[in-house]
């Protein structure tokens, strides 16, 4: 919906910034649209009728319903999110240029709100996904804000990330305040690595950001990456290891179990692929598992099941979410006094140094 025609698109700048030669391997294996990509972009269709001024949609987008409880509850923030943001000019699915980076870096910004005292400008961006994205060192914000720097004399640039599906501590709408200054040296970093993209040989490098990559499956660095981690695996020497060498170790194969991971996700899409062509794929096929059964005839009918047999067949009444009946008017005050949020279970994690480079205000190019 946004930038899907740009070749550097900036969705996929936190990818090429660290593997220029996604790029161009990208290129080759086009992303194919799945369920949550479907209901992303209807979302954000159901959110941009809003900002329009128009009521909430009926019905549904490219056969997604837009009118699930869920879906309107976070359209609902991300609308107050922009609307309580401070400015004057406000501008909504509002392609950028970002000539600055490369002339083919280009993308389509959710929200841009200019305050028009030149003090800052706002990048409101809405994701409808469950995996964790942070405002802090946004790729795809960050070419965003590079690509308005000369159309504003601002001196800060807030980027914001409203991600109503994920339940992170920080609560759902993240904010991270850089200076220009800052920003030019994340430009710069931005540039190099887009130059390099659409140069002769770009680097290819393994790491997180390949679990999305829709070239991951026909990737030499990611294969090699996995093959070297299975071939480490098949050692079986005991070692005693002291802590230090313990945690390196741990998070070595951690890496390695991403990479093994990112590897695995592509070749199991390319194989559902052929199969799904009818081309035979040894050791593999298509399996259907039973899902939940669930009744097909009207809640009407089915009451009156249970009412033969002398049995109730209704659920019990239950309150709405804490976060419902905030919408609904009731005080966030005594919600506090009713609800709580449940801690859940420990895990280990490693340490997050993105938070450290956060709270110093440091712009790491590493």
């Amino acid at each position: 919906m946004a930038d899907q025609h740009s070749i550097l698109a900036p969705s996929a700048a936190a990818r090429w910034v660290k593997c220029p030669a996604s790029v161009r391997l990208s290129q080759q294996y086009p992303d194919a649209e799945n369920e949550a990509a479907l209901e992303g972009t209807a979302a954000h269709w159901a959110a941009h009728q809003v900002l329009g001024g128009n009521p909430y949609p009926a019905g549904g987008y490219n056969g997604v319903p837009v009118e699930t409880d869920e879906m309107r509850e976070a359209v609902a923030l991300y609308v107050d999110t922009v609307a309580a943001a401070p400015g004057r000019s406000r501008y909504f699915e509002h392609r950028i240029e970002a000539h600055g980076i490369h002339p083919l870096c280009w993308g389509t910004a959710d929200a841009v709100i200019f305050d028009g005292q030149g003090d800052a400008v706002r990048i409101v961006d809405f994701k409808y996904g469950h995996g964790f994205v942070d405002a802090f060192e946004n790729w795809q914000l960050l070419v965003y804000a590079a690509g308005l720097m000369g159309f504003s004399d601002t001196a800060s640039y807030e980027l914001i990330v409203v991600q109503p599906r994920n339940y992170a501590p920080g609560g759902p709408v993240r904010r991270w305040t850089i200076s220009t200054g800052e920003l030019r040296e994340y430009a710069r970093r931005l540039q190099g690595a887009a130059n390099e993209a659409m140069g002769n040989n770009p680097d290819a490098n393994v790491g997180s950001h390949c679990k999305h990559c829709p070239a991951r499956h026909a990737c030499k660095a990611l294969q090699r990456a996995a093959l070297d981690a299975v071939d480490t695996s098949a050692d079986s020497t005991p070692v005693d290891l002291p802590l230090p060498a313990l945690s390196t170790e741990l998070a070595l194969l951690v890496r390695a179990r991403d990479q093994l991971d990112a590897r695995i996700t592509g070749l199991e899409a390319q194989a559902m692929q052929a199969l799904q062509a009818g081309k035979p794929l040894p050791h593999w096929q298509i399996d259907h598992p039973p899902g939940r059964q669930d009744w097909v005839k009207p809640v009407e009918e089915v009451l009156a099941l249970g009412g033969l047999f002398g049995t109730d067949l209704s659920r019990p009444v239950e309150p709405i979410t804490p976060a419902q009946a905030l919408k609904k008017g009731i005080p966030e005050s005594l919600i506090a006094t009713y609800a709580a949020r449940k801690t859940g279970a420990a895990k280990l994690v490693p340490i997050n140094t993105t938070a450290a480079r956060r709270a110093f205000g440091a712009s790491s190019n590493g």
